[in-house]
């Protein structure tokens, strides 16, 4: 395994690239795009519809991006993925036209998939950190501000450089910061794989399995509860100043605004302080439950100015946990094999409902009232909280599964073995003298008598018979002893009889039946 300094430069070189790809590939936009519609003869909504459109096509092409990300190692994907980010912003910036402009969105956006959130969390992963969940805790917080370096950073640029210079400055970024990057976490990572294979040491899971009846399940309501907060997010985040002006906060909307990014910064910081030893579903429950919160304080207080403070800092400590969540959540509910396929599949959730979410709260508030229209987003945010909620309850459930799995049989086939061996000393007991007389003092029906005691036995207490049989009974009963329920057997005393002038010698055999077996106690 590397250092831990090693591992720290990775973390904070990692941060690097995280502000400059979210920076260049997607914050940069929304200052770019007025002048770029009005190069090309179109409105500025015409514009931010062909982004959506190139983020859809990049939430379908998320998954393969986690798949090769297993299977090829993402150092190496996103080695690649920086050399695609800066070819299409290149591409961007000389487009002549509208459709080659489009098809230069598309390929940011497809480039996107190897060099952002999704392909760095793995990068986490696969270099060896102990404890990724923190660490990824740590990339989210630093790339936390990109947003706040590149805005400002975008519009002090575009002063003095149009948007396809700015953009050729940006492809230069890409090639001559995140590219030699890139490339170092790919050798550390093999490097990693090579000691790991050497050593042949089995890699600590992150997470525990989960029974197989129920992964599927999980899967799918993680998928369900990313999806949510993704369409929740995105609709608000891009109409959040005009949505609180019309509520009737006017100019103070905007001021209000401005305290998401400091917010979503907090609740990452809070997180790496305290909530270390949180389990990662139930930090998802609370994410989506701050938005929830978030959105129900707004509509509750409007137009009242401290409500849509409150608002703004439920959504963005919110919003700052989901980022985080959709890192560690699927590496702790399915462990790191796979993680990067998985991982693929939740970013695709989130992009595929995030690119008509701000479509979508625009025709509703069209078409009914801007409450109305809130109200339908905090149903669908309320109904990510239950998805994380049934994951939470099929985990523990999954808890009690591998307990019982691996601790031994379950009551019902305890007590038919029970009484089959009951059965077993009741004909072994039976064995007769030449005259008929059985040679033991315990006749076949008295067994009944002790398997009634036995099932009418609690399933916590001890239920111990005294068995006198003959002594070449004892050899076959102990002997058959199953190997699974837990019993022992002690001679405890020798008696002697005289049956028809015969004496035969007869031992009494205590035998303990525990219940349930000891390998399920507990």
């Amino acid at each position: 395994m590397p250092e831990r300094s090693v591992l720290r430069k990775a973390i904070w070189a990692l941060g690097l690239t995280q502000i400059i790809g979210y920076g260049t590939l997607y914050y940069s936009f929304s200052i770019l795009a007025p002048a770029m519609a009005g190069e090309f003869g179109l409105t500025e909504g015409w514009v931010f519809g062909a982004l959506s459109a190139s983020l859809f096509a990049g939430s379908l092409f998320a998954p393969t991006a986690g798949r090769w990300a297993d299977r090829f190692g993402a150092g190496r994907i996103m080695t690649v993925g920086s050399v695609a980010a800066a070819v299409a912003l290149a591409l961007c910036a000389v487009a002549p036209d509208r459709v080659s402009f489009v098809l230069a969105l598309l390929a940011m956006e497809l480039a996107s998939s190897f060099v952002l959130y999704s392909a760095a969390f793995v990068a986490i992963v696969q270099i060896g950190v102990p404890r990724p969940q923190r660490s990824i805790t740590h990339l989210t917080l630093i790339a936390g501000f990109a947003s706040t370096l590149f805005w400002p950073l975008t519009s002090a640029l575009h002063a003095h450089l149009t948007w396809r210079e700015v953009y050729f400055l940006f492809a230069a970024l890409n090639l001559g910061l995140c590219l030699p990057i890139h490339a170092w976490l790919m050798r550390l990572s093999r490097r990693h794989a090579t000691a790991r294979s050497q050593e042949r040491e089995p890699i600590p899971e992150a997470g525990a399995p989960l029974d197989p009846r129920r992964g599927r399940a999980v899967f799918l309501l993680m998928l369900a509860g990313f999806a949510t907060e993704g369409f929740v997010l995105s609709a608000i985040l891009i109409h959040m100043v005009p949505l609180t002006a019309a509520l009737g906060l006017g100019t103070a909307g905007l001021f209000v605004s401005t305290l998401f990014g400091p917010a979503q910064v907090a609740s990452r910081l809070i997180n790496m302080l305290f909530g270390g030893r949180l389990q990662q579903t139930h930090l998802a429950v609370i994410a989506a439950s701050l938005i929830t919160a978030g959105l129900c304080a707004l509509l509750l207080t409007t137009p009242w100015l401290p409500g849509a403070f409150l608002f703004v800092l439920l959504f963005g400590l919110g919003s700052g946990l989901t980022s985080i969540v959709g890192g560690t959540l699927p590496l702790e509910l399915f462990g790191r094999e796979g993680y990067g396929a998985r991982l693929g599949w939740a970013s695709a959730a989130r992009q595929f409902t995030s690119a008509f979410a701000p479509f979508a709260l625009a025709f509703m508030m069209a078409r009914t009232s801007v409450a109305n229209s809130l109200w339908v987003l905090v149903v669908v945010a309320a109904s990510g909280v239950i998805a994380f909620l049934a994951i939470v309850l099929l985990r523990r459930r999954g808890r009690h599964w591998r307990q019982s799995g691996r601790g031994g049989l379950t009551a019902p086939q305890c007590l038919r073995i029970l009484l089959r061996k009951a059965r077993l000393r009741s004909v072994l007991g039976c064995e007769k003298n030449s005259s008929g007389v059985p040679l033991s003092t315990m006749a076949p029906a008295s067994m009944n008598t002790t398997r009634w005691a036995t099932l009418r036995a609690k399933p916590i207490s001890c239920v111990t018979t005294i068995m006198v049989m003959p002594s070449s009974a004892t050899a076959t009963m102990t002997s058959s002893t199953s190997e699974i329920i837990s019993g022992s057997s002690a001679e405890v005393g020798s008696s002697n009889s005289m049956i028809l002038g015969r004496m035969p010698r007869q031992r009494a055999i205590a035998t303990r039946c525990c219940w349930p077996p000891e390998s399920c106690a507990g």
